[in-house]
């Protein structure tokens, strides 16, 4: 199957915003502790003072900053997880499936090429998603075996459990948007699938 100009560039731009949000990660946990200590000082310190103009109360700063920390950690992976979906729900739909001569026209009227073009691209679109929960999971678990030769930082297993939740939250909450995207374009189409 021969891509667009346009396709192509798309493409090209998901593999290297995925690469770039991985150097980014790599490089926040090769920050020595102290560094990595100041720079969330300042998210602590804002959510600080938001947090004592609505409660009126001073905060444990050591337990504000854990939660931020980790609060931190969980997003960039989120982050992560939907760019990986876009990266690799490229790849995956790029291989040919069972019976692709041609690609079903879902905008025709028969039931029977949109259910099995549903169909298909549910499958695809589910194992896109359990692949790249996958490779962000293990990027994870890279992540925190590389921090433990980082001064300061360690390698917990509770980390990667974390970041591997943040990465299957951003692949759940992405497919929803593309799936609620999809049948606002196409309202017609879940109805016809039922006939």
């Amino acid at each position: 199957m021969e891509l667009s100009k346009k396709e192509r560039n798309k493409r090209i731009f998901h593999i290297a915003l995925t690469a770039a949000i991985m150097v980014f990660i790599f490089l926040q946990s090769a920050m020595p502790d102290y560094a990595s200590a100041q720079e969330s000082g300042f998210f602590v310190n804002v959510a600080e003072s938001i947090m004592n103009a609505i409660t009126g109360k001073q905060l444990d700063l050591e337990n504000l900053s854990f939660v931020i920390r980790k609060l931190a950690h969980f997003t960039e992976y989120a982050i992560f997880g939907c760019s990986l979906l876009l990266t690799v729900g490229d790849l995956v739909r790029s291989f040919p499936s069972k019976g692709d001569g041609e690609e079903a026209d879902s905008s025709n009227g028969g039931g029977e090429e949109t259910n099995s073009s549903n169909g298909n691209e549910i499958r695809l679109s589910v194992m896109a998603g359990l692949i790249s929960w996958g490779i962000g999971s293990i990027y994870a678990v890279t992540d925190e075996f590389h921090q433990y030769f980082v001064p300061g930082r360690s390698c917990e297993v509770r980390d990667m459990l974390l970041d591997s939740l943040g990465v299957a939250t951003g692949v759940v909450i992405f497919s929803l948007i593309v799936y609620s995207r999809k049948k606002k374009r196409n309202p017609e189409k879940g109805d016809r699938t039922k006939e």
